[in-house]
């Protein structure tokens, strides 16, 4: 029996070995190992990097390391000219023009040479120049192309931790070159992919900023440590290198201070405004974990939410001066505050402001109601032991806005939220109730479900209470109140209702 041996793992250090023994690519140089018997491995000892050095210098003849596949000599001597100021006004085609700006803006001379020493060497190893644009979604004039990105790698010439001139790379495309290439030329360490977006924003105060904890990453500090707008616990700094990697750094930030708080709607977040650094951080942290507490809100209501707050706190209002013209008067509440904000209260505020919650021609109004999901409700009768009776569980779809105003007031949260969605045959909310003999039926889960895909979006008790959550719900709060101990025997009857519906969790 044979046994497959692990695929050796390699980094550019191994690259960069390689490349100094004359190899023109990593994979020739392996080739090269297992021809001679020699060992593949990451960490090799110095006896062994002896024996390879000499058998190399023995046996190989020196080997020019293999151009970019768009190098061309015509490029290379635009560079040159660009560098010299000999390109005239009638020769500005696009690059050209490129070119000429880069090297314009570059007035430091030691910047300008290094920016000419980069520009060079790029030329010849990879595939970055031509104006192909980055991976932001934005235009090439906004800087969203390598050779800006290249100009604003060159400003750091002073941080650069290897000379450029040794760079080397087998990668193809363009995106893995240059992360490559940022990663030698500043980086120790492992730098997240989507901070290579700090390059691809032009020339501007956030991208110097953003590039800067680039290096500050690079170099093994902690995140939590840089000059950041906003601030971020532990655990958000441990999300942060998890963010998807063609995010912007702002999103990314964004996305581990919510995500830290405990946030579930993340991409409804990170599709307003907030995708980006805002004024008064430190209110809008106050307002994501207002979010965060808030899991049962519909994730559509979060963009109208943040629309509203915006409005109030920071939109100077227009105001009627002495002459009949209009003037700039204050935000109309300067001192908004998210404290003791009721979310039911908050989207009628919202609802009122914006004359249309969701821009779909649709008010929160008591006397809507829309037709049945097509699930089944649930009936389970057992004994109790905590009260010694025998009780009914019952599970039953909620099917007009009074419905979900009602479970929304006695359960503490806001299932209203959902009415829109409920009415358009997305969505479905159902209310877990038990019942004691001879006694009204008490609320103990609120249910979400995604219709289409038939799919448990969330549940969530009184206060937005989870069943699982082991601190709010222990054995020792239950003498006091019972719903926490029919809380934590909800999940078993959901269980049971999903299993027989064939519904699964989110």
């Amino acid at each position: 029996m044979t046994t497959a041996s692990a695929r050796p793992v390699f980094d550019d250090a191994l690259r960069h070995y390689a490349a100094t023994l004359g190899f023109p690519s990593l994979s020739s140089y392996i080739i090269w190992c297992r021809k001679n018997g020699l060992a593949i491995q990451r960490d090799k000892t110095e006896s062994q990097l002896a024996i390879e050095r000499q058998l190399a210098a023995d046996t190989l003849r020196p080997i020019a390391p293999h151009p970019g596949r768009s190098h061309t000599p015509g490029r290379a001597r635009l560079i040159d000219r660009a560098f010299r100021g000999e390109i005239p006004p009638d020769e500005m085609y696009p690059l050209s023009r490129k070119l000429v700006a880069l090297f314009t803006a570059a007035e430091d001379p030691q910047l300008r040479q290094a920016l000419y020493r980069l520009l060079k060497h790029v030329e010849r190893r990879a595939d970055l120049l031509g104006l192909k644009t980055g991976f932001l979604n934005r235009t090439r004039e906004e800087g969203n192309n390598y050779e800006d990105a290249l100009g604003q790698l060159a400003r750091h010439y002073g941080d650069w931790l290897r000379p450029v001139e040794e760079w080397r790379t087998d990668l193809l495309s363009p995106r893995a070159q240059f992360r490559s290439l940022t990663r030698y030329l500043l980086a120790r360490y492992e730098v997240p992919p989507f901070m290579d977006t700090a390059f691809l924003q032009g020339d501007l105060p956030t991208a110097h900023r953003e590039q800067e904890w680039f290096k500050h990453i690079g170099i093994g500090q902690n995140i939590r440590k840089a000059d950041l707008p906003l601030r971020l616990t532990k655990r958000m700094a441990h999300l942060f290198p998890s963010a998807h990697r063609r995010w912007s750094v702002s999103r990314a930030l964004r996305w581990a201070q919510f995500a830290g708080m405990g946030g579930r709607t993340c991409r409804a977040v990170l599709s307003t405004r907030l995708k980006d650094y805002q004024q008064d951080e430190p209110f809008w942290e106050t307002v994501m974990l207002f979010f965060a507490n808030q899991p049962m809100l519909e994730p559509t209501y979060i963009g109208p939410i943040v629309d509203y707050i915006h409005y109030q706190k920071f939109v100077p209002q227009q105001l009627p001066g002495p002459n009949g013209q209009f003037i700039e008067g204050p935000p109309a509440q300067l001192n908004f505050s998210m404290k003791g904000r009721s979310i039911t209260k908050l989207l009628r505020l919202v609802d009122e402001w914006h004359g249309d919650l969701n821009a779909d021609d649709y008010a929160l109004g008591e006397e809507d109601a829309w037709e049945a999901s097509g699930f089944r409700g649930f009936e389970w009768e057992e004994e109790d032991a905590f009260s010694g009776e025998r009780v009914q569980w019952s599970i039953r779809e909620l099917s007009t806005t009074l419905d979900l105003l009602a479970e929304g007031r006695v359960m503490h949260h806001c299932a209203a939220s959902y009415a829109r969605r409920c009415s358009e045959g997305e969505r479905s909310v159902w209310s877990m109730q038990l019942t004691y003999p001879a006694k009204l039926p008490q609320r103990i889960l609120t249910i979400a479900l995604d219709n289409h895909k038939k799919t448990v979006v969330d549940y969530r008790g009184k206060y937005n209470m989870h069943p699982h959550d082991n601190k709010r719900t222990a054995k020792k709060h239950w003498q006091d109140r019972p719903y926490l101990y029919y809380l934590r025997q909800s999940p078993r009857i959901l269980r049971q209702w999903m299993e027989r519906e064939d519904l699964r969790h989110d």
